[in-house]
Parts: structure tokens; sequence; C-alpha cells
């Protein structure tokens, strides 16, 4: 018996030939695809190691700055207690040495013929009253106390006149305002 392939057997050949290279090429993308895509996966699952340990380092950082900035609070609040404390410890001392030099230049602005009957300060308002032998002294009072540093609005609120033992006696009240001037 003769047998009759209609097919030729070369061209079977080759056809089974080009199936065989193009799954061995089919095989060898796929295997380089795979590859490819575990290269990625490793480098990716890499570059996420290094962004949780990024991510933990600046956790740490943070932790530490949080307790910079809290102790920095501390330091500004303690800064301001201590110049608030210096401020009034500087107020302390001015006001300590302000009523010696007040009353050193009030008795210098007074003259023999000129006393003072009383004298009062309030808020840095003064007011005196006073008794002299004439309105002379008292106009060279008002002008010494003008010339301090230590008085400021010299005003003369009155004068009256009487008489005692002979002698004319001139009664007066003076106002003014307390001054510290810088040391």
């Amino acid at each position: 018996m003769i047998r009759i392939n209609l097919l030729p057997y070369a061209k079977l050949q080759k056809l089974k030939t080009e199936i065989n290279r193009q799954l061995a090429l089919f095989g060898f993308v796929v295997v380089v695809v795979l590859i490819v895509c575990a290269g990625l996966w490793i480098h990716q699952r890499q570059q996420l190691g290094q962004l949780r340990l990024d991510i933990a380092e600046a956790d740490k950082e943070i932790k530490r700055l949080e307790k910079v900035i809290a102790r920095e609070g501390e330091l500004k609040k303690l800064k301001d207690e201590i110049t608030a404390k210096l401020a009034t410890i500087v107020d302390l001392k001015r006001g300590q040495t302000g009523p010696a030099h007040l009353l050193d230049e009030l008795a210098k602005s007074l003259s023999d013929q000129l006393w003072l009957t009383d004298f009062s300060e309030k808020d840095g308002k003064i007011k005196m009253t006073g008794k002299a032998f004439s309105n002379v002294s008292i106009a060279n009072f008002l002008r010494n106390l003008e010339e301090s540093p230590y008085f400021q609005r010299v005003e003369l609120g009155g004068t009256s006149l009487s008489r005692a033992e002979g002698r004319s006696i001139y009664g007066f009240t003076v106002s003014c305002e307390k001054e510290t001037p810088p040391h």
C-alpha cells in the first residue's frame, strides 16, 4: 500500500521548527519579563525598606526636636520671669534712691525766709503748703523747683497774707509732679 501524504514533509518540518522557535522565543520573552518584574519587585522592596528606615529616623528626630522645643518654651518662660523680676528690682532700686534725691532737691530749693508746713505725694503728684516772710522768697522757691530735674509742672496754687508777732507772713500752696531723672 502506498501512502500519500497531502502535506509535504519538508513544509511540515519547517512548520514544526518555526513553531518550536516561536515557542522558545515566547518562553524566552516570558522568562525575561519575569526576571524584569522580579528585579522591579526587589528594587521596590528595597526602596520601601529604605523609606521605612527614613520614616523611623524622621520620627526619632521629631521626638528629639519636640523635646528641644519644649525645653525652649521652658527657657523662654524662665527668661520672661527673670526679666520681670529684674524689672521689679530696677524699679525698686530707682524708688529706693528717688525719695532721698527728691527731698535733697527740695531742701536745696528752700531758703532761710521760707518753710514748709505740709508736704504730700500721691501717684507722682506733689502738694506743698508753707509760709514765707516775703513774696520774693516764694518766687525764688518756685524758680528753684522749676530748675530741679526732680520737679515738673510747678504751679503756685495761691498765696495769703497774715500777721503774726508784728510781721507779715505769706502762706502759699504749690503743686507739681515728681520726675525721676535718668541716672
